[in-house]
């Protein structure tokens, strides 16, 4: 089971970017993604011969097989690669650890594959008394979500409650409804089950 590395990892200015179709990886997240298309390919394959990290960001539109720079979000999410393995129709089965917002500054190339210099946008750290006054009202309110919901899993809710970096429990909360984001098996990246649900994610970025 691919696991958060608590190594530190220098990130560079310029990176590999993969556009997501109908997908948003959130910092703070370990994700499954299906990996198909060449120039996402070769976008991978790249991040993987240097330091595994890869810059993420959802297509405005889905439907677009091949899209250009100005069809992707300028905000993504750098993320490091933990673990890649291949299906027999040649799609990679690939589980990144999203780290830190980043903002597309610019596209340095789009052949064979997309690179960008991407600046960080790390979160704030202060943590002004109305701040934590919102954090409590947050986690209360989804105390009692969860509470009256069969689709949080415990360990899900327990890192949520122990969020304690405001950003933090934001993406975290985010994450925990999206039914393709709460992995609690995350060998079996194909199929997800959430609230008695099995889902399948059968998509290609």
């Amino acid at each position: 089971m691919a696991e958060r590395s608590e190594t530190p990892v220098e990130i560079k200015d310029v990176m590999p970017l993969l556009p997501l179709k109908g997908t948003v990886v959130m910092p703070h997240q370990i994700a499954p993604l299906g990996v198909g298309r060449q120039k996402s390919l070769k976008a991978l394959e790249a991040a993987l011969a240097g330091d595994r990290i890869i810059v993420l960001a959802a297509q405005k539109q889905d439907d677009l097989e091949e899209p250009r720079p100005t069809d992707i979000y300028s905000m993504g999410t750098v993320c490091r690669i933990l673990q890649v393995g291949k299906q027999p129709d040649g799609v990679l089965q690939v589980i990144v650890e999203g780290l830190v917002r980043g903002a597309i500054e610019r596209v340095e190339r789009e052949d064979p594959y997309f690179e960008a210099r991407v600046r960080q946008q790390p979160d704030t750290q202060e943590k002004t008394v109305e701040i934590e006054a919102l954090m409590r009202g947050v986690l209360s309110q989804f105390e009692r979500f969860a509470r009256y919901s069969r689709s949080i899993a415990p360990e899900q809710y327990a890192v949520v409650m122990q969020a304690e970096e405001p950003g933090k429990l934001a993406d975290l909360i985010a994450v925990a409804r999206d039914p393709l984001g709460d992995i609690t098996e995350l060998e079996r990246v194909k199929w997800v089950m959430k609230g008695g649900v099995v889902y399948r994610d059968d998509r290609e970025h």
